[in-house]
């Protein structure tokens, strides 16, 4: 392995992957995990938040599959409610950033 925080992932938070990359729930779920560090805004700030942002536009403006789930819809049949679920999960850690947009 090259580095990175292996003992919490397979895969090192600065990898950045995309919403319809295999590994995006894995990636997500790690960043959701290390935003509870004071060091996190930091980090996010240059490497992460534009990217997700870019993936948040992607979502609204596209038709892009993702394979993160949410727990906010009741329904998971409705392609729309699927996407606004997947936009909330992102805007509640970018709101952890602690960075203006």
């Amino acid at each position: 392995m090259s580095g990175g925080m292996y003992y919490v992932s397979g895969i090192p938070p600065v990898d950045k992957q995309n919403l319809e990359d295999g590994r995006f729930a894995q990636w997500f779920n790690i960043l959701e995990v290390l935003s509870g560090f004071s060091l996190f805004s930091d980090y996010m700030k240059d490497a992460v938040l534009p990217h997700l942002l870019n993936e948040v536009d992607r979502l609204i403006n596209g038709d892009v599959l993702c394979n993160l789930t949410c727990n906010y819809a009741n329904s998971y049949r409705d392609k729309s409610k699927r996407k606004t679920d997947v936009i909330l999960r992102i805007a509640r850690l970018l709101a952890k950033c602690n960075t203006t947009v």
